[in-house]
């Protein structure tokens, strides 16, 4: 597709542009040309920024900064929301809400795959063998998984469940966790069959593996859940809101960069650390940002916190 520059305003010079304090850190938002909500950021070990967003029935939308760019380029627009991204082994790809899996060793001239029937696919991972493994479902209906082995163009669907599936990670090709609606799977042989692990109370929407034996999974009503033996057990650390309480926020995902510290991001402008692994979380209180966060990745000591109205939250954790 052709891209479409778009030009931050010039040194910056917007207040949103500016490095400010956060809780101690410094932090810079960022403000992309799209209005679309940034579900999904990945980041190359080169410094190249790739950001999507978009609905699951309107447009959909990529966007590229490259290396000590200020600019933002779009490279795709597809039709429907694009709500997960990856970069493995040189290759780039993303899922568009429906069927359609992206895979291409640059942002360009990418190959489409198509599942048989109507799929919304919420995450995906590529793993370093090569495979693809896609995992979403109905809106609080049955969940699904499926995968696209190395090398073949057809993508089979591996299993369903009862529910919705919504995030997915792994500390290895063999070891790959799952979550979703009241649930949370294990599968040990690179995503063929899986185990259900006893964590239950929420409609989980989020999970992290800073190390291959410590893991944390989040849930939309704000309980945490943590294993320090690979999945085998899990013990809440955190909390969560009643589900029939109003006027709470919701919680949209989780990231640490090492076994203790870590972020969790909410709607209402809601951010909360830890640096105990869990023991306590504190909020921080002097944001304006004016939107609700859906996504954040960390990388190399920086956190990227997607949010609503195109923005960008970057924040140095050193």
């Amino acid at each position: 597709m052709q891209k479409i520059t778009y030009f931050i305003f010039a040194l910056c010079v917007l207040a949103s542009c500016q490095k400010k304090q956060a809780s101690g850190y410094v932090s810079e938002l960022l403000e992309l040309p799209t209005e679309h909500t940034i579900r999904a950021i990945c980041v190359q070990p080169n410094g190249t920024i790739r950001a999507s967003g978009g609905t699951i029935f309107g447009s959909g939308i990529v966007l590229e900064r490259l290396p000590q760019s200020t600019t933002w380029d779009t490279i795709a627009v597809p039709n429907q929301g694009v709500p997960s991204l990856d970069y493995r082994n040189g290759e780039f790809s993303f899922v568009q809400a429906g069927n359609t899996l992206y895979r291409a060793p640059t942002a360009q001239n990418y190959q489409t795959y198509l599942a048989l029937g109507w799929w919304n696919w919420q995450q995906h991972v590529a793993l370093d063998n090569g495979n693809i493994l896609l995992v979403g479902g109905e809106n609080f209906g049955r969940g699904f998984i499926h995968i696209q082995e190395a090398g073949q163009s057809d993508l089979t669907l591996v299993d369903t469940f009862e529910h919705e599936l919504r995030d997915i990670a792994y500390t290895s090709q063999q070891e790959i966790y799952v979550v979703g609606y009241g649930l949370v799977m294990q599968s040990s042989d690179g995503g063929y069959t899986w185990q259900h692990r006893n964590v239950t109370g929420d409609f989980f929407v989020g999970v992290d593996f800073p190390t291959a034996a410590v893991g944390y999974v989040l849930g939309e009503y704000g309980s945490v859940h943590k294993t320090t033996d690979a999945g085998a057990t899990w013990k809440q650390v955190r909390l969560g809101n009643s589900l029939f309480a109003s006027g709470k926020v919701r919680f949209r995902d989780l990231a640490f960069w090492d076994e203790n510290q870590g972020l969790l991001v909410a709607t209402n402008n809601r951010i909360w650390r830890t640096q105990d692994g869990g023991k306590t979380w504190h909020q921080f209180n002097d944001l304006e940002v004016g939107a609700d966060f859906e996504s954040i990745t960390i990388q190399d000591d920086r956190a990227y916190l997607g949010a609503t109205h195109g923005k960008i939250l970057q924040i140095d954790l050193e």
